[in-house]
C-alpha cells in the first residue's frame, strides 16, 4: 500500500511506535523522531530505522530534522506528526485554574512542533512529483468536550491543530498536499497510564467508548488510519475520530 514511500513520523510513543511499525509492513521507508534520545535509539535499532532526537518546539530544530529525514531516506513523501502529551504536571485544568505556564507550556509541547514539522514538511517537498501527506494528530477533546477531561489548555492546543490543518489544506490542495488530522479518544499509551490505573476512570471510558476492549482505544487502530491517509489521495482536511464511539455516544 505505501511501497517506497519515505515518511516523517515524529514521536515514537505508544501511537507513533505502531504507526511506525504499520508503516514499516506496508512497505515505507521511515525516519523516527524523539525527545527520548535513549528511548529512540533503542526502537530504531528495534525496527532498523534512522532517526533523530531532538525537542521539536523550535522552528529550526524541525528544519533540521526534516533536513536529516530528507537526507537519511533520499527524498521525503509524508509526514505523521504525534507529538504532544499531557500538561498536567505544569498544571493544566479548568478555565478559573490555570496558570500562565500551564497554558503556555501545554501549547508548546503539543501546538507549536506540529506547525513547525508541518512548516518544514511542505518547503522540503517543494515541487515533488511523488504523492505528499500529512497526517497530524489531534484529540477527541478537542470538539467532544467532556466534564471529567477538564483540561483546557490541552483542548485549546488540539483544537487549534485541526484549524491548522484545514487551512492549510485548502491553500496546499492545488500543489497536492494533503493535510488530514487524527482525533484519537482515551487510547491505551504511556501517557494515559495514570487514567488506566484509576477504576473510576476505567469504567467511564468503557460507557464512552464502548467499541473499545477495556475502554481504551487501541494504538493499532489510530496506526492504521494513518496509514490509510498516507495512502488514498482524495482526502484533505478532514478530523477522523478514532475514539470508539466516543463522539456519538
Amino acid at each position: 500500500m505505501l511501497t517506497g514511500r519515505r515518511v516523517l513520523v515524529a514521536g515514537i510513543g505508544g501511537i507513533g511506535a505502531a504507526t511506525a511499525r504499520q508503516l514499516l509492513a506496508h512497505g515505507a521507508r521511515v525516519h523516527v523522531v524523539d525527545l527520548d534520545p535513549e528511548k529512540l535509539a533503542v526502537f530504531a535499532e528495534d525496527v532498523a530505522v534512522s532517526s533523530s532526537a531532538a525537542d521539536l518546539s523550535e522552528p529550526a530544530v524541525c528544519d533540521r530534522v526534516t533536513r536529516e529525514a530528507l537526507e537519511a531516506m533520499g527524498g521525503l513523501d509524508g509526514l505523521v506528526a504525534i507529538t504532544g502529551g499531557s500538561g498536567r504536571r505544569w498544571g493544566d485544568g479548568p478555565v478559573g485554574t490555570l496558570s500562565a505556564e500551564a497554558v503556555e507550556r501545554t501549547w508548546a509541547l503539543n501546538a507549536l512542533p506540529q506547525i513547525h514539522l508541518l512548516d518544514a514538511f511542505v518547503r522540503a517537498v517543494e515541487g515533488s512529483p511523488r504523492p505528499l501527506g500529512a497526517v497530524l494528530i489531534g484529540s477527541v477533546l478537542a470538539s467532544r468536550p467532556n466534564p471529567e477531561f477538564a483540561t483546557h489548555a490541552y483542548a485549546f492546543a488540539k483544537a487549534g491543530i485541526e484549524g491548522l490543518a484545514k487551512a492549510a489544506a485548502s491553500r496546499l490542495a492545488a500543489h497536492g498536499i494533503q493535510v488530514n488530522v487524527i482525533a484519537p479518544g482515551l487510547t491505551r499509551t504511556p501517557m494515559s497510564a495514570r487514567a488506566q490505573s484509576d477504576d473510576s476512570v476505567v469504567d467511564f471510558a468503557r460507557t464512552r467508548q464502548p467499541l473499545t476492549d477495556g475502554g481504551f482505544v487501541d494504538p493499532e487502530e489510530v496506526a492504521s488510519a494513518c496509514a490509510w491517509l498516507l495512502s488514498t489521495r482524495e482526502v484533505t482536511g478532514q478530523v477522523i475520530a478514532v475514539d470508539g464511539g466516543w463522539s456519538v455516544c
